[in-house]
């Protein structure tokens, strides 16, 4: 009898032991768990905030099939490597589109003759029926360098403005036959993957707040140098 009385608190102490063990590996476990979490978190907040607005997973890829401005077909492909912006407008538009262009003109000169090579500012114009190749490219060579009218047929103009979740919509023509076109002011910035990255407002109607020609410069030179 007082053998076993002598073992039995030997098994009882090996099995605390061996609870006590778990324990302290299970805290450890939390401990390094939270450091992870802690190291995540603060990875994220050293990355500077965008001047502009991110939209990075809240839009698709570049993806297009339009009409240039010597008449053929340009796709996403042909933009391959290079910074895009991309703008819906019309070239009667008399406020909202020349405004915006203006503005990113002033951006792409403050870039260096590299960083202007690849980045191209796409102006496509949901007013087909007034507005051809020719009359697309005299008006962005306006604009400068790196500036590229395109359009093509109504249904597929809606197809591409609803992908980015815009619209447009025509009025009612005057008397002379000229009429109104509404559309998206924003410009949608896409990286050289084709990713969609930012957005930005280039002019001031509606009473929005634009980005200044700094902003807009210093994230398109960010996103330049990310290679």
């Amino acid at each position: 009898m007082r053998i076993r009385r002598l073992i039995r608190p030997r098994r009882r102490h090996a099995r605390r032991t061996g609870e006590r063990a778990v324990t302290t590996w299970g805290a450890r476990l939390h401990v390094l768990t939270a450091i992870i979490a802690l190291a995540v978190v603060l990875a994220a907040c050293s990355e500077p905030e965008w001047r502009t607005s991110d939209i990075r997973g809240q839009f698709p890829a570049l993806q297009f099939r339009l009409t240039g401005e010597s008449g053929s077909v340009i796709t996403e492909d042909d933009m391959a490597g290079r910074i895009v912006l991309l703008f819906f407008g019309y070239t009667s538009c008399p406020d909202v589109c020349p405004g915006t262009l203006a503005r990113l003109s002033r951006v792409m000169q403050r870039l260096t003759p590299a960083q202007r090579e690849d980045t191209r500012v796409l102006f496509v114009s949901v007013d087909p029926r007034r507005d051809s190749p020719q009359r697309l490219a005299r008006y962005t060579s306006a604009f400068g360098e790196g500036f590229i009218g395109l359009t093509a047929g109504t249904g597929r103009l809606r197809e591409l403005a609803a992908r980015y979740y815009t619209t447009f919509s025509y009025g009612e023509p005057d008397a002379e036959g000229n009429y109104p076109v509404s559309h998206n002011g924003s410009v949608f910035v896409f990286d050289r993957d084709g990713t969609a990255r930012l957005r930005i407002t280039a002019n001031d109607a509606g009473g929005v707040p634009s980005d200044s020609v700094e902003a807009i410069t210093a994230d398109l030179q960010r996103l330049l140098a990310s290679g």
